[in-house]
């Protein structure tokens, strides 16, 4: 089953600060040959949480991410504490939903995802 699976599973490096990487990450996506594989994407970002936003908003412009989820469904993933109190949260929250519907953000904190995500 690994085998199989595995050979659906794809990685593109990038500095998230740069829009090369957001057109790169667009150019690999739209080399895939099957349209679901193309249109249906899971951003794990574990990153910064100062960089949530600014990796949610620059795959938008791109063409990657459909907030209105016409061509597929998208949703991002971000790890680490989200905010350090209850108004940083509030921001977080407020810049990623600027750019992606509520349904396709899922928060996971860094601890207690580390299991889920070592299975994946």
């Amino acid at each position: 089953m690994w085998e199989e699976f595995s050979q659906h599973i794809f990685y593109c490096q990038g500095d998230i600060t740069e829009s090369a990487a957001y057109e790169k990450l667009e150019k690999q996506l739209s080399s895939f040959g099957s349209e679901p594989l193309r249109r249906n994407i899971l951003f794990y970002l574990a990153t910064l949480p100062s960089q949530f936003g600014r990796s949610c908003g620059a795959s938008s412009p791109g063409g990657v991410l459909h907030p209105n989820g016409e061509s597929g469904w998208q949703r991002f993933v971000v790890e680490k504490p989200f905010g350090h109190d209850l108004a940083s949260a509030h921001q977080l929250n407020s810049e990623l939903t600027r750019f992606a519907r509520e349904q396709q953000v899922f928060r996971i904190d860094h601890y207690l995802g580390k299991e889920t995500v070592q299975n994946i």
